[in-house]
């Protein structure tokens, strides 16, 4: 989903917490501070999940249940979150002696969902399908269904956000998750303090991502 937000119609705004690179145009252009994704650098305050380090450790998860055709569904280059999650993904694959495959796509179901139909329906198909988001994941098990491909005995797929509708997937998704409630909690203190002392160091707190382990990962039948 998407939202617009009318700066214009905000002028008592002191500060925003947001999800995305949004923030640091906010900041920039309109001298808001906000806490944003992995936007590190001089003025820039940011809280966020260690996405290199999340996905290097869910690769190293597939590596040890035997996979060796793991293929990473990346979101858009342009965003940064993307970037440091395939890091994590390329770095763990290299450490193992293994090729990584990263095929970039929208980052939504739909697109996904297209993109996931080319890779598996191909020659020496993955056997597991390590993905940029939830959304996106939510794709990779519609496109699977519709190739007659069984989740996660035929494909091991993982997600990351654990968005509410994860557990409630066939079969559930495995997928990271920086926990929401302490994150928030942690996050309202860090903006309040940045708009109290605006000239203060910008805080950078990367925080652990875990990861929740469900039914859509598995053994490959084949190596």
């Amino acid at each position: 989903c998407a939202a617009r937000i009318d700066i214009g119609h905000h002028h008592h705004l002191d500060g925003l917490g947001l999800a995305g690179d949004v923030g640091l145009a906010l900041h920039q252009h309109h001298g808001i501070h906000a806490f944003h994704l992995q936007v590190a650098g001089a003025g820039n305050a940011l809280l966020d999940g260690d996405g290199t380090k999340a996905f290097s450790a869910a690769t190293e998860r597939l590596l040890a249940l035997g996979h060796r055709r793991i293929v990473h569904l990346a979101a858009p280059s342009a965003f940064t979150f993307a970037t440091l999650r395939r890091n994590g993904y390329e770095g763990a694959m290299l450490a193992s002696g293994l090729q990584p495959v990263s095929i970039e796509s929208a980052a939504e179901s739909d697109a996904a969902y297209a993109v996931a139909l080319q890779i598996l329906a191909g020659e020496s198909r993955p056997t597991a399908l390590l993905c940029a988001t939830d959304r996106m994941a939510y794709g990779v098990l519609k496109a699977a269904k519709e190739l007659g491909l069984r989740v996660p005995d035929d494909l091991s797929v993982i997600g990351h956000d654990n968005l509410p509708a994860s557990a409630r997937t066939e079969p559930a998704l495995t997928t990271m998750e920086l926990p929401p409630a302490d994150t928030g909690e942690r996050l309202a203190l860090l903006l309040l303090e940045r708009i109290k002392t605006p000239d203060a160091k910008p805080v950078h707190d990367i925080r652990e991502v875990h990861l929740i382990e469900r039914g859509s990962i598995a053994p490959p039948m084949t190596p």
